[in-house]
């Protein structure tokens, strides 16, 4: 269970769950919409022994503050700011997943680079109303039915979408019975209403320019069936490059070995300049 030193309060009174593992280079790792930095739980232990992981849960996520304010991508990546100051992080890598790959750019647009080692993202789209081949989020064409559609269910019965969207995140279900226990218990801590506000901020929220500014080293990872999206985004950035795995949206808790030794390859490349 968390203590007061897992909080840190923003300027604004919300107080924001964080925790400090390990010693190294810093990597920040950010977790998606509906969920929690418990995510992490199979990545933190052994990239811990290497590195500083700092993770994080969002205002009105997790153990954070579920306060009525603040629900933006703009907020979201200022909270994440102002812990960072609040720690006295200097460099660091700064990984998001899903809708955090969103907050991660825009943190970057917001605060610049100069503090950057590198960027891993998760997959997650920078532009998620594209009607381009390469785009296979759900908000593709604009599909805002779709979208109101996962809403209303999600009003209707949280539990049922909670642990609909953890099924739907692992391609080996069976296999995966405790990972999705995991997540839909996570789902179940944020209110409904902080979910749609930070999610409609996350949708009209265009990043793709950001990745095209980088001049860091930058990491794609996503499922073998985003292939399409993950060239699109690595080509964007000057020294983008792409891992797929075999596994759905959470590949990273799906296969934890092989992502948290491709995730510390790329981070030891990135010391070693």
């Amino acid at each position: 269970m968390p203590t007061k030193d897992n909080f840190f309060r923003t300027p604004d009174g919300a107080h924001i769950f964080y925790e400090v593992n390990g010693e190294g280079t810093p990597v920040v790792l950010l977790h998606g919409v509906f969920l929690s930095s418990k995510v992490f739980y199979k990545n933190v232990p052994e990239l811990a022994k290497s590195f500083k992981v700092i993770t994080a849960d969002y205002r009105g996520f997790g153990y954070s503050s579920k306060c009525l304010q603040g629900h933006s991508v703009d907020q979201y990546a200022t909270d994440i700011y102002n812990l960072l100051q609040h720690l006295n992080i200097g460099k660091f890598v700064l990984c998001g997943w899903s809708l955090s790959v969103t907050i991660v750019l825009r943190y970057i647009e917001m605060f610049g680079q100069d503090d950057l080692l590198g960027v891993v993202l998760l997959d997650g789209s920078c532009s998620p109303f594209s009607t381009e081949p390469w785009n296979a989020h759900v908000l593709s064409g604009y599909n805002m039915e779709g979208l109101a559609d996962k809403f209303r269910k999600l009003m209707d019965d949280p539990a049922g979408s909670a642990r609909r969207n953890a099924e739907g995140w692992f391609k080996d279900k069976d296999g995966n019975l405790e990972e999705i226990a995991v997540f839909t218990r996570e789902g179940l801590k944020a209110p409904v209403w902080s979910t749609y506000a930070i999610y409609y901020d996350y949708m009209m929220t265009e990043t793709s320019q950001v990745l095209a500014s980088l001049q860091v080293p930058v990491m794609i990872m996503t499922p073998a069936s985003n292939k399409l999206r993950a060239e699109h985004e690595s080509s964007l950035a000057p020294k983008g490059q792409m891992r797929l795995f075999d596994a759905a949206h959470a590949f990273f808790c799906e296969l934890p070995d092989e992502f948290n030794q491709a995730f510390s390859d790329f981070l030891h490349a990135v010391e070693q300049g």
